[in-house]
């Protein structure tokens, strides 16, 4: 009589297993609680963002939007058994999504996010993250926003003294953001309006408008600043262009020679009147 092989219950055993681990790791991935972003954003900002209250998970979620001095007076809120004093936040509350995505134009994938509060935000606005080889670009897309100015008081000085009020309008037109091999470059434009801007260390209520267009287009290592001769060059450029414009009312002020300011990230340069 011929016995039939028996078959070993090992190979189903460890499909069994493989099965049950993939579940968990998509489970895991998926349904990641959303304070895990929050936090991660709250570090790589030195607690200067924060966003307490996170709902829903990492792709999917909303939160509270706190702008905060620093991470000292955090420090000293939490010895005293508190919430963060002198932080502000935005009215509503702050949704995101995040979601992977297919850049066509250059052929990479993308992570996109969707950010979105009821207060300020008519439309979401979308910025996508992509890898490139030694670097990577972000882009915003073509958008305008409204965020009220006394948000600012919560990152401390000097907006805890100047205590501004009044709106502020954010347009990007084509903006992205690149670095690669340790050189950055920006090209597109933002504009930032102050509008009917006002504050306590002035009687004259609202002061007026105020408006900052960054433009983009010049590339410098991200470890120096752009030369004072290319700083001038783009005020030029942009005073005759009409770059930067400016309304105060009810009555004119000696309009001085318009400042280059250079940020910090050394990507681009932004002009305004010195009204104050």
């Amino acid at each position: 009589m011929q016995r039939r092989p028996s078959t070993s219950p090992q190979p189903r055993l460890r499909w069994a297993w493989l099965g049950a681990s993939l579940g968990f790791t998509l489970a895991f991935i998926t349904q990641a609680p959303a304070h895990w972003l929050t936090r991660a954003i709250e570090q790589a900002s030195g607690k200067r963002v924060l966003l307490p209250d996170a709902r829903g998970t990492v792709w999917n979620g909303s939160a509270q939007w706190v702008l905060n001095e620093g991470p000292l007076n955090t420090a000293v809120s939490a010895n005293l058994a508190g919430s963060p004093a002198n932080t502000t936040a935005l009215p509503t509350r702050v949704t995101w999504q995040l979601g992977p995505r297919i850049d066509w134009a250059q052929l990479h994938l993308a992570l996109s996010a969707s950010i979105t509060s009821t207060c300020c935000t008519p439309e979401p606005v979308q910025v996508a993250v992509s890898p490139m080889w030694r670097g990577v670009r972000v882009t915003v897309s073509n958008h305008t926003s409204s965020w009220p100015a006394s948000w600012l008081v919560g990152l401390g000085a000097p907006w805890n003294t100047v205590q501004p009020e009044g709106q502020m309008q954010l347009q990007t037109t084509q903006l992205q953001w690149t670095h690669q091999a340790g050189q950055s470059q920006l090209v597109g434009v933002a504009e930032l309006q102050m509008q009917q801007l006002s504050t306590r260390l002035s009687t004259l209520r609202p002061l007026g408008t105020y408006r900052v267009r960054v433009k983009g287009g010049t590339r410098w290592p991200s470890h120096s600043t752009p030369s004072r001769a290319a700083c001038n060059s783009l005020a030029a450029a942009n005073s005759s262009t009409g770059a930067s414009a400016s309304t105060a009312r009810p009555r004119p002020r000696l309009m001085q020679k318009p400042r280059c300011l250079t940020y910090s990230t050394s990507l681009a340069n932004a002009k305004a009147p010195n009204r104050f």
